[in-house]
């Protein structure tokens, strides 16, 4: 009987799944793992830990499954946006991959902003010119990491890296390569003047593909490790908030909400309409010639995990939820303002940040989380 694993590398964790032929959940298993924050706006994460990681919760998800791992005929990969990592031939990481929430570059922004307008940028990517994307982050790495910049084989978002780990190609596809401020949102493709004018070569990227591709057979050593054929093929997944917009029905009449790390409001274009607002981000989708409008928090669920870690330490979130529950009933009035990670959609004000407004001497641990909860 066939089996397909599905592996989704978060912000905040990595799950992976193994499903029979009816999607019936035979078995999962998920990590949870941190974020590195050396400075104010530099946000970072161990890349080669996302595929040790991948591995663990892979090989967990097969044992508690019971099946054979023989039988498993496809493997797909979801994951977080606009993070960046450089990587060699191997796919060995140079650095830390350069979070989303990193919004270090806001240098390389400026420069950005001094040769395109922001209405020009929108009205051929769909973003705003924002220190989140992945292109200011390139620059950023080619001015300071020079070594590291000239060094790199590929650079690589969470997807494509675990999709080059698994099969030793590098692809990535229409709603990944959205999140870089340098796609052609009409066209699907790398926005080519824009790679040339800063100096960055267009064969670094990965190939853009559609959702669902085959991205190749899992490579041997790898096959070795989880059990599985060497005829294991390997798909092109997606950005894990249009995967979650998919999954639960996104239609022209249906809008979803997500909360994840992110918070983010999602509607199905069947057109692109930059013209009529830039108050909204819009993105590639799963499939060509349909786009969606993504209205996002940076920091929804991401706010609890803070608070978690700094207020519950070694706690686990039950005992969040009982402490913010007996607060929210003897009336708590703790406010609590989200941006712990700059600006977002639709106001991007520029200098946001987070912010717990109604602090007493009264004040305990369970009124922050129920005031992040609200």
């Amino acid at each position: 009987m066939a089996r397909y694993l599905a592996i989704d590398l978060g912000t905040t964790g990595c799950r992976s799944i193994l499903f029979d032929e009816k999607l019936n959940l035979l078995g999962s298993a998920y990590e949870e793992y941190g974020l590195i924050t050396p400075k104010d706006t530099w946000v970072e994460q161990d890349a080669q830990l996302w595929w040790e990681m991948t591995l663990r919760t892979a090989k967990t998800a097969i044992l508690r499954s019971g099946v054979d791992a023989k039988d498993i005929l496809g493997i797909s990969v979801s994951s977080q946006g606009i993070t960046i990592v450089p990587v060699d031939k191997e796919f060995t990481p140079l650095c830390n991959a350069l979070s989303w929430l990193d919004v270090r570059a806001e240098e390389q922004t400026e420069k950005i902003r001094s040769d395109y307008s922001d209405e020009e940028m929108f009205q051929r990517t769909g973003k705003k010119i924002l220190s989140a994307y992945t292109l200011p982050k390139l620059l950023w790495l080619k001015e300071n990491m020079p070594d590291v910049f000239e060094n790199a084989w590929k650079f690589l978002m969470p997807m494509d890296f675990l999709i080059a780990k698994f099969t030793g190609n590098a692809y990535t596809d229409y709603s990944m390569a959205s999140g870089t401020l340098a796609y052609d949102l009409r066209k699907g493709c790398w926005l080519e003047e824009v790679f040339n004018r800063y100096g960055i070569p267009i064969d670094k990227l990965p190939q853009i593909v559609q959702s669902g591709t085959n991205a190749g057979f899992v490579r041997k050593e790898v096959a070795s490790e989880l059990g599985v054929s060497e005829r294991c093929v390997v798909a092109v997944g997606a950005q894990d908030q249009k995967c979650a917009a998919l999954g639960v029905g996104l239609s022209t009449d249906k809008i979803t909400v997500s909360l994840g790390t992110a918070g983010a409001i999602t509607k199905l274009w069947t057109s692109v309409e930059t013209e009529k607002s830039n108050k909204v981000g819009w993105c590639g989708y799963t499939q060509p010639s349909v786009w969606v409008t993504e209205g996002v928090i940076n920091t929804a669920g991401t706010c609890l995990r803070y608070v978690r870690d700094l207020l519950f330490k070694g706690e686990d979130y039950q005992t969040v939820d009982k402490e913010a529950a007996a607060c929210l009933e003897q009336g708590c009035h703790l406010l609590f303002y989200p941006y712990l990670s700059g600006p977002s959609s639709p106001d991007y004000y520029p200098d946001s940040q987070g912010c717990f407004y109604g602090i007493t001497l009264a004040t305990k641990r369970g009124d922050y989380a129920a005031a992040v909860m609200e």
